[in-house]
């Protein structure tokens, strides 16, 4: 019965607070365009991610998913990005698959914003057919044996602030806040609330350093913020460090196996009452990521070409 519990606690904390967008990785340490819709296409060039993390390592029915993600720039210079994620947790599964795109405008020298928007299919799923045998002789569990699931979709946006080496952001998620009915149980959708801030400081020779800040809020939940800090060598190995309340330290490794493909691995370690005795969290990503471009390298001067075809257009008529 308390394991069962244990189970349920974890599953509505991480539906309300991390459900569908809340980062619950580190992915944006090696990855900018994950930072938000506004970002897709961040790199210029293909980038295809594969992701696989399990936490809390050693506590029964503790979260594990795997994430394909992949991003790139479209014609007129539009920004795509897709993924789909499989989130399981004890008896509880979600499926994710996730869409966007982005628009870059300049409006003035080296001073741009950037706006993006993402739709996201969920469907999620109860089986407690999945429990431990363990369990089986638990009375709750053999009263509400079930195997059902829900589909959602909802859709977010963001907007983005560059100027030369700063990004600074907003984010909102769960645009619909229509709930998620999972067979006859029913699971609110709160909307969610994002900023975040990153900073590359390269004035050091082979090395850059980049900052991140991210602060979300969702209804219900106090603020979450995020701290990180990344130092690259001669653009081919990396090293970070980050921090998110209440009580979780991360260390990240990471560097090009070749020209195109990347490495990551990240450990998390909690502090909160219940996980500290856990092996902690892993992560482990393989990517690939065609050679330079991308605004990280200031290949694009200016707008998207649509924005300019538009205002060619504009100009034409009137």
């Amino acid at each position: 019965m308390k394991r069962l519990f244990c189970i349920v606690y974890i599953f509505i904390d991480i539906l309300v607070i991390n459900a569908q967008n809340e980062k619950i990785n580190q992915e944006y340490l090696y990855n900018s365009s994950v930072l938000s819709p506004a970002l897709s296409g961040y790199y210029e060039k293909p980038n295809l991610s594969l992701i696989y993390r399990t936490s809390w390592l050693g506590i029964q029915g503790a979260p594990e998913f795997i994430k394909l993600n992949y991003d790139m720039l479209l014609p007129l210079d539009i920004g795509f990005t897709s993924s789909i994620m499989n989130y399981k947790i004890g008896i509880f599964s979600d499926i994710i698959v996730n869409t966007g795109a982005a628009l870059r405008i300049m409006v003035a020298p080296q001073h741009y914003i950037n706006f993006g928007i993402n739709l996201d299919y969920q469907r999620s799923s109860i089986n407690t057919f999945k429990a431990k045998s363990q369990d089986l002789t638990d009375p709750v569990l053999k009263e509400i044996a079930l195997d059902v699931d829900g589909n959602k979709i909802n859709a977010g946006f963001g907007l983005v602030y560059n100027w030369d080496d700063l990004y600074a952001g907003i984010n909102m998620y769960n645009l619909f806040k229509k709930p998620i009915k999972i067979g006859s149980y029913t699971y609110p959708i709160y909307r969610q609330f994002e900023f975040f801030s990153t900073y590359r400081y390269s004035e050091i020779e082979d090395w850059d350093f980049d900052g991140f800040l991210l602060i979300s809020k969702i209804k219900e939940t106090k603020f979450r913020y995020e701290i990180a800090a990344k130092a690259t060598y001669n653009k081919n190995i990396w090293f970070g460090l980050n921090w998110r309340r209440p009580y979780n330290f991360g260390i990240n490794l990471g560097g090009k196996l070749t020209e195109n493909i990347y490495f990551n691995y990240t450990f998390v370690l909690s502090g909160q009452k219940g996980l500290i005795n856990s092996a902690g969290s892993h992560e482990i990503a393989l990517g690939y990521r065609q050679k330079k471009g991308g605004w990280l390298n200031d290949r694009r001067k200016g707008s998207s070409r649509l924005i300019e075809k538009i205002k060619s257009l504009y100009n034409w008529v009137f």
